[in-house]
């Protein structure tokens, strides 16, 4: 049996694309198990208290995986062989802190240098897909029973052939709300614009220059591109901080139908409304991502970031961005 392992690192929008990885990877096999460790998140949940999204959200949605309650390092010294725990040891040690490693921790595989992607080959032979943190695509083939996960798997490519199957996983368990029955309908049944303003820790002094690249101009340009392609289009805007897309909607969407959604609403409800619209205009956020990836409407119009990160960002992939979208 091959035991694919995941290391689970980030919010919901990263653990929805490290479980369809892992279950990509696991339909190349006839009998395989996905297992999962959350324990990563608990520390971040610790060193941030303030901060939400510490948590295991794809246990909200009809997926499937085991779980083990162990703390990390006990995970990985059970579910991995001795020679599989001490190379990764070895690489979180010694290898992953050298100037020249950290360098390129996040870029994809086709960006290293030749002698880091025959140290990505090695890893991966060796069952550790660990680096780089934004790979690619599988490597080489695997010459052992257990895979461990932990990287980020941003890549639209990956999850083109398995959109409605990930549509299924990404199902909320839970009924529709009762405050969203009527704002539910009416993004059925209107020319319905899913608007998604990521702002929250994109704002901070040590986040800004790595993440934050969609400012309210960029939604003003996106605005008036969706007036100009749908007749008569209804707006629906969701957001980590609604008072500011309130604020944002009453002024830059004074002539126009929108709703903002109502406070509450637990991420898997947001998933839920958010995919059912027929029009994004999208954050350079995973969560955002999903949102217009999973839609049904082969119709729609996506209006992206022409690159997922700024300029000078450490991350070093734009593997997200479609060529279908219309890019700003």
């Amino acid at each position: 049996m091959k035991i694919i392992l995941v290391d689970i690192d980030g919010r919901l929008g990263n653990q929805m694309f490290q479980y369809a990885y892992a279950k990509k990877l696991a339909k190349q096999y006839s009998n395989s198990r996905l297992l999962f460790n959350f324990y990563r998140l608990s520390l971040y949940k610790q060193m941030n208290p303030t901060e939400s999204g510490w948590e295991d959200h794809l246990k909200d949605f009809q997926t499937q995986y085991d779980v083990s309650e162990q703390t990390l390092a006990e995970f990985l010294k059970e579910n991995l062989s001795k020679s599989q725990y001490f190379l990764l040891r070895y690489h979180n040690r010694w290898v992953h802190h050298l100037r020249w490693m950290k360098e390129h921790t996040y870029s994809t595989y086709e960006k290293l240098p030749w002698l880091l992607k025959k140290h990505a080959d090695f890893l991966y032979r060796k069952g550790l897909l660990i680096f780089p943190g934004k790979t690619k695509k599988k490597i080489v083939e695997l010459q052992s029973e257990h895979l461990l996960l932990h990287s980020y798997f941003e890549d639209s490519d990956f999850y083109q052939s398995m959109r409605e199957e990930l549509y299924a996983d990404f199902t909320p368990k839970e009924e529709l709300l009762e405050q969203n029955v009527e704002f539910y309908k009416k993004i059925q049944d209107r020319q319905s614009v899913c608007i998604t303003i990521r702002r929250g820790d994109y704002l901070t002094e040590e986040n800004q220059a790595n993440f934050f690249q969609c400012d309210e101009s960029y939604f003003v340009r996106g605005i008036e591109i969706i007036k100009e392609k749908v007749q008569n289009p209804v707006f629906f805007l969701f957001s980590d901080d609604l008072d500011y897309a309130q604020e944002f909607a009453e002024k830059h969407l004074s002539t126009a139908e929108f709703y903002v959604e109502k406070a509450n609403n637990p991420l898997w409800e947001k998933v839920r409304l958010m995919r059912e619209c027929k029009h994004f205009i999208i954050s350079n956020s995973t969560f955002s991502w999903w949102a217009q990836f999973l839609s049904s409407h082969t119709d729609k119009i996506v209006v992206g970031p022409k690159t997922w990160y700024p300029e000078h960002s450490i991350n070093k992939n734009n593997s997200l961005v479609q060529d279908e979208w219309i890019k700003l």
